[in-house]
């Protein structure tokens, strides 16, 4: 990493967790694709509003160690060994989504796009160039982040431009045609796509502005976007999408408008430098993790090692199809995600007023 620190604004902030919540669910299907039509938007309705609930915690973790991030707001917390574990396992959980967006990434290009590529070339370049961002620090990450954020939601609108005159009514299922274990199942397994919060919570002190106003406007402008593409997408393909790996890859592919012919080209554009941003802040979260971990002298070794671990993970899970299968449904992350990114900060917060409250106490007697 740099040796300066940079800073971001909370519009920066905003545009990059979004770009990781895209590459989420451009390979994401509602309990695999169990669910689909009105009720897969439903799921989506669900998980933004369990979701808003679980920001709720994020707040009051900001207010009671303001400026911190979740290792540092451990240490006060809980202590030096609880934050030396707790940086560990977020070590290992960017370690692990860094792998998976890298391996999925190289799924992606290699059978969609160029079937006779050589995968470990695709790693190993890929991870070289989010090597060298991540050694850049977060401000020129985030000023790519701008253009590509930009860029997603002009092939997005393309997309829905083309695909709106062919969508028809009958190409949904009814609303509720699923079972309610079902869709509460969904919901839950789609608590795995918040791994956005990891980020939030580890870039905290290198964002100025309101950080709890941003998550939430993160959170409305994916739910917007996400409903929009699945309408348009499930009313124009119907049940054809729900057989398919990349499904708006997919949508893109049969998706022509007059000024781009085909827009699957521009969507496999947009698709590579949303990995690169998506993998390149993991390695920097991992790194700034590991930091927390080894002594100083040893920092400058810290993006090496962390991306030398990313690779040797991605390449056992891209030569595995099962894993690189639970992988793409996010449903491994629910748990790691829940702990680390709400039921941590909600003991944080608890032990946090417990002591504010005895402070107080003490001051007035």
């Amino acid at each position: 990493m740099t040796s300066q620190k940079s800073y971001i604004d909370t519009f920066e902030m905003i545009l990059l967790l979004f770009i990781v919540r895209i590459f989420a669910v451009l390979t994401f299907s509602a309990k695999g694709g169990a669910v689909n039509g009105l009720d897969e938007m439903l799921v989506l309705l669900g998980t933004f509003a369990v979701s808003f609930l679980l920001i709720i915690p994020l707040y009051f973790l900001i207010k009671l160690y303001p400026g911190k991030d979740i290792v540092d707001c451990t240490a006060v917390g809980l202590g030096q060994p609880a934050a030396k574990v707790t940086a560990a396992l977020l070590w290992l959980f960017c370690i692990y989504t860094a792998a998976s967006t890298s391996s999925t990434f190289e799924f992606f290009i290699t059978t969609a796009v160029y079937p006779k590529n050589s995968h470990w070339i695709i790693l190993i370049t890929f991870l070289a160039a989010c090597l060298y961002a991540s050694t850049r620090g977060i401000e020129p990450i985030a000023r790519v982040g701008i253009y590509i954020f930009f860029a997603s939601m002009l092939s997005y609108f393309f997309i829905l431009l083309a695909l709106a005159p062919q969508v028809r009514l009958s190409n949904f299922t009814p609303l509720l045609s699923s079972s309610t274990k079902v869709l509460g199942d969904s919901v839950f397994y789609s608590m795995g796509l918040r791994v956005d919060t990891i980020l939030f919570l580890m870039l905290i002190p290198q964002v100025k502005g309101r950080l709890t106003r941003a998550y939430v406007k993160v959170g409305v402008l994916a739910l917007v976007v996400f409903e929009l593409l699945t309408f348009i997408t499930v009313g124009s393909l119907g049940n054809y999408l729900s057989t398919q790996i990349f499904p708006y890859y997919s949508a893109a592919s049969v998706a022509e408008v007059s000024f781009f012919q085909r827009l699957d080209s521009l969507h496999m554009a947009i698709w590579v430098l949303v990995s690169f941003i998506r993998a390149s802040l993991f390695l920097l979260v991992g790194s700034s993790c590991l930091n927390k971990l080894l002594p100083l002298r040893l920092h400058k070794f810290s993006p090496w090692i962390t991306t030398g671990a990313t690779l040797v993970l991605s390449l056992i899970i891209s030569h595995n199809v099962r894993i690189l299968y639970a992988t793409i449904n996010f449903w491994v992350t629910v748990v790691p995600v829940m702990v680390l990114g709400t039921v941590l900060p909600v003991v944080l917060v608890i032990i946090g007023a417990v002591r504010k409250h005895k402070e107080a106490s003490q001051c007035a007697s």
